[in-house]
This record gives structure tokens, C-alpha cells and sequence, in this order.
């Protein structure tokens, strides 16, 4: 049995009896440029298993080392990159190992290229690298994101909510929400909205940078940008939203003229009428359920009961 390294160290031939297997060779050939996949008998891995019974000569496979940068773009997994909020175009840097690779994108052979990214969405590149013997085809993914305040509101000076109507949302249906606050990830969250605080409705912090990675219903992940709760200065105050089956709610800031609240369901239909306290209501919700409407004087509010 013989072994043609195709351009690495050489790996010394075999004497091997009729019917009795070869030995895989200790040491991993190498070869400048390229990362060594096996030897293989034509297209196909050779399994040193498996007994000789006539002559052969196994084939060393290798594919080109290669290093690719994306400018203003962060790689958030393989091959997968997230570019910088406001970027609308990047340059892509293919740099193989050996210098006599080529590179080829656009049926033109280039070693970097620019991409137009001024659209939000995915964008799949393809390219070819060339070496003396074969041809090797990549891709990589790049994301310009979604901007934060395009898709997500602020209500009540305590909740931010994500679009999730598909009619005003560019069609997208969403099925996981990762919640991310100054950068770090609110862990255990998967809910459409967040809540600085859904327990005792306290406001969130101008200050605080929000993102969101959301899933589709077709498992592709699309990110927003980091923006901050826009805040509204003597707002209506409403918590906990959503607030459980049967459970009191609690309104805070409600106008001195206002001396009760109505709570409607989606059908407009009255469900109850509660009174205003100092400026607060503390009505009991319905144990269906679902959205309620809450009427305040001029505004109307929502609250789902779950």
C-alpha cells in the first residue's frame, strides 16, 4: 500500500500480507496552507479496517486553511455574522493561508469585496476558493438588524413589547423571545413583552440599554438592535401585566378628574367598574383568560390576564 500525500511530507509505503489490513499511518501529514482530512480510495474515506487484496494507493484530501473578516460585524456563530446597528454596507476580507489559493466572488477573483447591508434582513454570500488541484465552495451568513424602537414599544413607563402582528412587523411570526439588558441576557424570560418589575410596577430605567434575539416559527433568528425605554412624564402606571387569573391589578397615576375605570373585553363588552382612590384603582381581574381593555378617562389601556 502506497500513500500520495498530494503536496505534504511524504508517508512511507506498506508491505501488507493478502487478506490482512493496513496500518493507519501514526502521524498526521501536514502540508502549508491546508488542514488534512484523510486518506481516502477515489471519493471515499479509507477504512483501515478493512482487509487488502490487491494493490493500492490511498489519496491524502485536503481543504485550504483560510481566515475571512467582516468589517462592523461581530461573528455570533459559525460562518454567521451580526453586523453594527446603522451600518449599510460591509467589507468581506477572504485571506487564505497559502498566497496561491485564489479567490474567486461574482465570477470575478478577488481577495475582498463589499456588500450592501443598507436593508434589514439576511444576507447570504457565496464564494469559491480555487486551489491547483480543486475547487471548494463557502458561504457565510450576514445580518443587519432589526432597529429596537422599529419593533418594540414602550407602555406604561414599566413594559416594553414586541410587535408580534405579522400585518406590521414585515410578516414575521415569532415563537422565542431572549431578552437582553445592558448586554447581559434576562435569563429564564421567553415572553413577548418584559417588565422592569410586574410584581410592584416599578418604571424602567431610561438609562438602560434593551435587545431582543427573536426566533420564527421557521427557526430563523433575527436580532434587534440596543435602544432604551421611551419614557412618558406623569404616565399611567399599570401592574402586574400581565397579571394572573383572579388576581388584583393595580392602576397608579390616574388623572384627579377621573373617579373610575372600566374594564372591557375585546368584544367591548363591560366587565366591570371599579373606583379611583387617590389617583390609584385596585379592581379584581375576570378569571378568563386573555386581553381586557382598560378604559382611564381619555385613554384605554392593555392588560392581558393569563
Amino acid at each position: 500500500m502506497t500513500f500520495d500525500s498530494q503536496g505534504g511530507i511524504s508517508v512511507p509505503s506498506q508491505n501488507v500480507e493478502n487478506g490482512y489490513n493496513a496500518t493507519e499511518p501514526p502521524t498526521t501529514p501536514t502540508r502549508t496552507g491546508y488542514t488534512f482530512e484523510g486518506w481516502f480510495n477515489d471519493t471515499v474515506i479509507y477504512d483501515f479496517a478493512t482487509p487488502v487484496t490487491s494493490d493500492l494507493t490511498l489519496i491524502a484530501h485536503w481543504t485550504p486553511k483560510i481566515s475571512v473578516t467582516v468589517s462592523d460585524a461581530n461573528l455570533i456563530a459559525p460562518n454567521t455574522y451580526l453586523t453594527t446597528c446603522g451600518t449599510t454596507s460591509i467589507k468581506v476580507v477572504i485571506a487564505p493561508e497559502d498566497p496561491a489559493i485564489g479567490v474567486i466572488y461574482n465570477g470575478a477573483p478577488t481577495t475582498d469585496f463589499i456588500v450592501n447591508t443598507s436593508t434589514i434582513g439576511m444576507y447570504l454570500i457565496n464564494y469559491t476558493v480555487q486551489t491547483s488541484t480543486d475547487t471548494f465552495d463557502y458561504n457565510l451568513t450576514v445580518e443587519s438588524p432589526i432597529p429596537f424602537d422599529s419593533i418594540v414599544t414602550t407602555r406604561y413607563d414599566n413594559l416594553l413589547i414586541v410587535n408580534c402582528n405579522p400585518e406590521f412587523n414585515g410578516g414575521h411570526t415569532f415563537s422565542t423571545f431572549e431578552w437582553y439588558k445592558n448586554g447581559t441576557k434576562i435569563t429564564d424570560y421567553n415572553k413577548p413583552y418584559y417588565s422592569a418589575d410586574p410584581i410592584n410596577g416599578t418604571k424602567l430605567d431610561a438609562n438602560d440599554k434593551y435587545s431582543v434575539t427573536l426566533t420564527t416559527e421557521d427557526n430563523t433568528m433575527m436580532h434587534t438592535c440596543e435602544g432604551k425605554a421611551t419614557l412618558t412624564p406623569n404616565a399611567l402606571l399599570a401592574y402586574p401585566n400581565p397579571v394572573p387569573q383572579g388576581k388584583q391589578f393595580i392602576v397608579d397615576g390616574i388623572p384627579e378628574e377621573v373617579k373610575s375605570i372600566h374594564i372591557y373585553d375585546l368584544s367591548g363588552n363591560l366587565v366591570d367598574i371599579h373606583p379611583v382612590e387617590a389617583g390609584s384603582a385596585y379592581p379584581i381581574m375576570p378569571y378568563a383568560s386573555g386581553m381586557y381593555l382598560i378604559q382611564i378617562g381619555g385613554k384605554t389601556i392593555k392588560i392581558l390576564v393569563e
